[in-house]
């Protein structure tokens, strides 16, 4: 990974981050789900779950973390959660939405590595023997 990613991953999740907490939904996100499943916490798991899913699609899994740490984390805080499991289910979420589809950047970065066409589901590498 090159400055250029890396500074480019860090300008986006800013431009998230700083759209959400200038909206409030950062804040209003945490407090209304917690909210909407009450004092369950294996709900509130399974909700947060979803949400780490969804918004952590199209990102790296370095930018996921971030962003969902800074807007999921302090609502399983104050259900009791112990800090590092919830920073542990928060990598787990966003680690799985990097792997599965609809977007699946994983599946991009293996295909390049493996030399195939993007979009062919089952390839050999160029130069394979048939």
């Amino acid at each position: 990974m090159t400055i250029g990613q890396i500074i480019g991953i860090m300008a986006g999740v800013g431009l998230v981050l700083g759209a959400l907490s200038a909206t409030g939904v950062a804040l209003s996100l945490a407090s209304d789900l917690v909210g909407l499943v009450g004092d369950n916490v294996l709900l509130l798991l399974v909700a947060r779950a979803v949400t780490c899913f969804l918004l952590g699609m199209g990102l790296t899994v370095s930018a996921a973390y971030v962003l969902l740490a800074i807007v999921l984390v302090p609502g399983l805080l104050s259900l009791g959660v112990d800090l590092f499991a919830a920073h542990l289910f928060v990598i787990y979420w966003a680690s799985a939405s990097y792997l599965t589809p609809p977007v699946a950047l994983a599946a991009f970065a293996a295909s390049g590595i493996w030399g195939s066409a993007r979009g062919t589901r089952l390839s050999r590498p160029r130069g394979w023997p048939p």
